[in-house]
């Protein structure tokens, strides 16, 4: 009888849930397979809680970006905000790209195309410094 109920708890489980293979460190395994016998749970129901409560975050910040987040001034001013660290973001890359191409091609069309965009962000930068 027990096959039989393995098999069906198996042809259910096939049905309803899919399996998910993650890898990490021994280490963490361990804790974690460790704190889950020390809080009487399964490893698999916190990772299916921890999946859930992750989606439905993002789910819900997707959803705060989408409610017309340009109809208020803060929404406007946030997403202003959030553009310019973007731009920060890319003008730092563009820096360290530019600092770390070799002396020999410092004359190079590159360097002249890397020193424009440093420029041009440095100019888009200071014109939305100033928007709000």
């Amino acid at each position: 009888m027990g096959k039989v109920s393995t098999k069906a708890k198996d042809r259910w489980n096939n049905a309803h849930y899919t399996q998910v293979k993650i890898s990490v460190a021994p280490d963490t395994a361990a804790a974690f397979k460790a704190a889950c016998v020390a809080g009487n749970t399964s490893m698999a129901r916190e990772l299916s809680s921890y999946m859930k409560n992750y989606c439905a975050n993002s789910a819900a910040a997707v959803i705060r970006l989408a409610k017309k987040p340009l109809e208020t001034r803060g929404g406007r001013r946030n997403m202003l905000k959030a553009i310019i660290r973007q731009l920060e973001e890319l003008k730092e890359a563009e820096e360290h790209y530019c600092d770390n191409i070799p002396c020999n091609l410092r004359n190079s069309a590159r360097f002249d195309a890397s020193q424009q965009s440093l420029l041009e962000l440095e100019a888009a930068l200071d014109i939305l410094a100033d928007v709000f």
